[in-house]
């Protein structure tokens, strides 16, 4: 199957490219990869025009796209990767995400054979840790071409969404680790003590 990464964000709160930030020795994007490669056929890293230049990813096997719709955010970013993807669906996670869990992504790309979207409901709609099918293109595209909010989330009325919920995400991540990501210099503390706590754990 197809995972498309996002990497196209501008990274505000932090300051500085965190994709390229590196845990325990591992950059944020070359960990995303590490875990999609293990399910995916087919990588797709969508980014700006230009910013290949400043990535370095330690993988050969992925292809870069870039985003058809510069400035429109994440939605800009999915459509842009749905429509180079060579299979109906795909995993759509972001660049900043270092605990995926693989068991639940194969758990929702399970459940998106009559769906269009499956989005998990953790705390929040997680769209950047959802499945897309590129039936949504169209749906997609008629949003970007309104010039308002390019949220994704407004894209889930217009299509037909599985949304699982806490109790289904539990039998694969208990404590919602999935859905971390890096923002800030706190996130980033965080997630090297949790990598360093389960290192620990393996050698107790």
């Amino acid at each position: 199957m197809t995972s498309i990464i996002l990497i196209g964000g501008s990274s505000t709160r932090l300051g500085r490219d965190k994709s390229i930030e590196i845990l325990d020795g591992v950059s944020l994007l070359d960990r995303v990869i590490n875990k999609m490669t293990q399910i995916s056929n087919e990588i797709l890293l969508v980014m700006k025009p230009g910013q290949s230049r400043d990535l370095h990813f330690r993988s050969s096997s992925v292809s870069i796209i870039y985003d058809d719709f510069l400035g429109n955010g994440p939605l800009g970013g999915l459509y842009s990767g749905l429509k180079a993807s060579s299979n109906p669906y795909a995993w759509v996670v972001g660049c900043d995400m270092p605990f995926l869990n693989t068991e639940l992504l194969k758990y929702q790309m399970k459940c998106a054979l009559i769906y269009d979207a499956v989005v998990p409901n953790f705390d929040q709609l997680q769209a950047l840790h959802a499945v897309y099918g590129k039936s949504c293109i169209s749906a997609i595209e008629n949003l970007l071409k309104q010039n308002k909010n390019y949220a994704i989330k407004r894209l889930f009325p217009l299509v037909n969404v599985l949304y699982l919920e806490k109790s289904d995400i539990f039998n694969y991540d208990p404590n919602g680790e999935s859905f971390f990501n890096i923002n800030t210099e706190d996130d980033l503390e965080l997630a090297l003590y949790n990598l360093e706590e389960d290192s620990k754990d393996k050698y107790r």
